[in-house]
């Protein structure tokens, strides 16, 4: 049974530009695609209940030269939160994890102008380009 914290954390990623992970109704798990200089990379965001047995953790998953970049982003959200609180927590997870993601190498290099090749078809290995400008 989804809860009114889930619904209003589910709420809050759908209005960002966040898509739900379709048939889990269970807990809130979401991704959102970010262009980079190697194409398409997805962030997942995901709540858990695994911190104190009355709270909810907020995280999410987006790599970045092997690390995982959004290990500081996660927020604490007590279930007795009101629903403002709760809509502000998830506001503010959401902004932090953009901010984050916008400040990676792969999407500070597509900013530049480097832009994604094809993989490479002997390694399926994603290789970055510079953008040609006109002379």
């Amino acid at each position: 049974m989804i809860t009114a914290i889930e619904t209003i954390i589910s709420d809050t990623l759908i209005a960002h530009g966040w898509s739900l992970w379709a048939g889990n109704n269970t807990n809130v798990a979401a991704t959102k695609s970010f262009t980079s200089c190697v194409g398409h990379k997805d962030a997942t965001a995901y709540l858990l209940n695994i911190v104190k047995p009355y709270d909810y953790v907020l995280s999410g998953d987006y790599m970045s030269k092997g690390t995982n970049i959004l290990t500081t982003c996660s927020v604490t959200i007590p279930k007795d939160s009101t629903p403002d609180a709760v809509a502000e927590l998830s506001r503010l997870f959401v902004e932090n994890v953009e901010l984050k993601i916008a400040d990676s190498y792969a999407v500070r290099l597509f900013k530049l102008g480097v832009m994604p090749k094809e993989p490479s078809p002997k390694t399926n290995d994603p290789r970055c380009l510079p953008l040609a400008l006109p002379l």
